[in-house]
């Protein structure tokens, strides 16, 4: 064969794909035309090539069969009798044969829809008379639409450039160019690799195991059998090891990989051979190809949990647009802390952190030192958890001493609470204080409170023992049977109450005494190791509480309450 061998298999693997240039595609038709031995090569290249793909097809599901007429193309064949009515005539030399030709009577034979085992189908398939058809119709037309290869599995707020019809989930994608200018989508390839792209963003398909990233972010979750899948960029190439794997291009200087799960293989475009990066590693690459450690960060990425809860939420639960909101608010790296009440594995004796920034660590213990712990009831919604605080069963939560939570700076503090006794209602919510060095407390008065000047206010403290200033807020009486979400913000100058996500009042209160690792206690105040006020002891339900080291706006703490706003009980 004079046709370098090593192109003409790059070529006609391309033209599988679908990716083959028009100039690739010139030139494989040449050859095809004008070279015999080439164009046997071709159709054994076809015929070995779907040979091994009906192999892996048994052995992926061994009961595999299917109509013969279901694993030819009608279209091909229907376009193939089309072309053979204009095709010029091809001269051959004649054949003397050894006996006459007998007369063949012809007859309509009505067809029969049969099952066939994967012998006959692969026979049928891969016969030579079959490609060198295909081989004829490759070569002698112009190509049709580019190859599908793959589907729209799931899409929240999708919105696409260039699309007269929007795409919606199970809608077959074909190769080429997608621009999703905002939302989430999920692309399901043929090979078995699934993607995720975040909004805006723009991915070129080549095929069932490769893409090419211009511009956004992707989350790619590959399966065994799609192994080698390949996310092309300007700034190198990312060979799939069997992994779930984050690439972000967000500029011509400036793009990133993040590996959660295996390992891939990245091939720089500034060339200087490839690199290994295993599970927990995140690398930046600037625009010399250059590459730098940096931190993970696998909560900046939707990931398939996410997308999840997303796709729920769109269905109008309550319950799972709180879950699909808490994705947002974990991305922030000034939440410090966010206790979401869920019991965990170990069962009732711990108040989790979910914060991602301190994951793994401040988490609260229930019934600390010599109090009780409290009792875990229905939260907001039957899917989850809260805590039950009584104030005549001494009950405390309480968090380690930890700098994380020594926050004297500016600060947010967000709850929801529920009061299912009229007589007895708040008490200390949140404290943070080594004795009378308070980092910050918050708390609500009921009028039973024994200090009547806090009688149904917000209390906001913050002082040193040579500074002791308070900060209460105008009277607030809240009703029993119902949620409220309570928050207060704190720049150092200036407090803001917040019920229901609207401003209650806001209060000058300068003062930022100096930082103290101590203790956080929930549902009560600890003051010199002993638990002081008892008639300050917290008495209500407690459901949710994250701490944020910056004052969110008023429009933050909104959203957070429209996320988390449940249904009346």
């Amino acid at each position: 064969m004079t046709t370098p061998q090593r192109q003409i298999d790059g070529l006609i693997l391309q033209l599988i794909d679908g990716v083959i240039s028009d100039e690739g595609f010139g030139l494989l038709k040449r050859w095809v035309e004008h070279d015999q031995r080439a164009a046997e090569y071709y159709c054994r290249f076809l015929n070995d090539y779907a040979a091994v793909k009906m192999e892996i097809a048994s052995r992926l599901d061994p009961s595999f069969s299917a109509p013969i007429e279901d694993a030819l193309d009608r279209d091909l064949w229907e376009a193939l009798a089309e072309t053979e009515k204009t095709a010029p005539a091809i001269k051959t030399k004649p054949k003397v044969l050894r006996t006459p030709p007998q007369p063949v009577q012809m007859r309509p034979v009505e067809k029969v829809s049969r099952k066939v085992n994967k012998s006959l189908l692969l026979t049928a398939v891969s016969s030579l008379a079959a490609f060198l058809m295909l081989a004829t119709y490759v070569v002698l037309n112009p190509r049709t639409s580019p190859p599908i290869v793959g589907v729209l599995s799931a899409a929240v707020d999708a919105r696409w450039a260039g699309c007269d019809k929007q795409p919606e989930p199970g809608h077959d994608l074909r190769a080429g160019m997608l621009t999703l200018q905002q939302g989430v989508a999920e692309i399901r390839l043929d090979s078995g690799a699934t993607v995720i792209l975040e909004g805006p963003a723009e991915v070129e398909l080549h095929s069932v195991n490769s893409l090419y990233l211009h511009q956004g972010s992707l989350v790619a979750t590959v399966r065994h059998e799609a192994i080698g899948f390949v996310v092309n960029t300007s700034f190198g190439k990312v060979l799939d090891l069997g992994t779930e794997f984050a690439v972000r291009v967000a500029s011509d200087s400036f793009s990133e990989i993040h590996v959660f799960q295996g390992e891939v293989k990245f091939y720089p475009e500034s060339g200087g051979g490839s690199i290994v990066l295993p599970a927990g590693d995140a690398r930046s690459i600037d625009s010399a190809g250059r590459l730098s450690a940096i931190a993970p960060r696998p909560e900046a990425f939707v990931r398939s949990h996410e997308l999840h809860w997303r796709v729920l939420a769109q269905e109008g639960s309550d319950y799972h647009r709180w879950k699909a909101a808490m994705f947002d608010l974990h991305r922030d790296p000034s939440l410090r802390a966010h206790y979401l009440y869920e019991q965990g594995p170990s069962g009732e004796e711990l108040l989790l952190n979910a914060a991602p920034i301190t994951g793994g660590a401040l988490n609260g213990l229930l019934g600390p030192d010599d109090r009780n712990p409290p009792t875990w009831v229905q939260g907001r919604w039957p899917q989850k958890h809260a805590l039950r605080f009584e104030r005549d069963k001494t009950q405390a939560v309480l968090v380690p001493a930890h700098s994380a939570l020594a926050i004297t700076g500016p600060i947010t503090l967000s709850t929801w609470v529920y009061f299912p006794n009229e007589t007895q209602m708040g008490g200390h919510l949140i404290s943070s204080r080594q004795d009378n060095h308070v980092n910050f407390q918050f708390s609500l008065f009921d009028d039973q409170y024994s200090l009547t000047g806090q009688r149904n206010r917000f209390e906001f403290l913050r002082f040193e023992t040579q500074n002791r200033l308070w900060c209460h807020s105008k009277r607030f009486d809240p009703q029993s049977g119902q949620w409220y979400h309570l928050a207060v913000t704190h720049d150092n100058k200036e407090a803001a109450f917040y019920v229901n996500g609207r401003l209650f009042e806001r209060k000058a209160y300068k003062i930022r005494p100096e930082p103290v690792a101590a203790e956080v206690v929930i549902g009560a105040m600890k003051i010199q190791g002993q638990y002081e006020l008892p008639a300050g002891d917290f008495d209500g339900i407690v459901d949710e509480l994250m701490i944020f080291d910056r004052c969110l706006s008023d429009d933050e703490i909104q959203r957070i309450y429209e996320a988390g706003r449940p249904a009346l009980r």
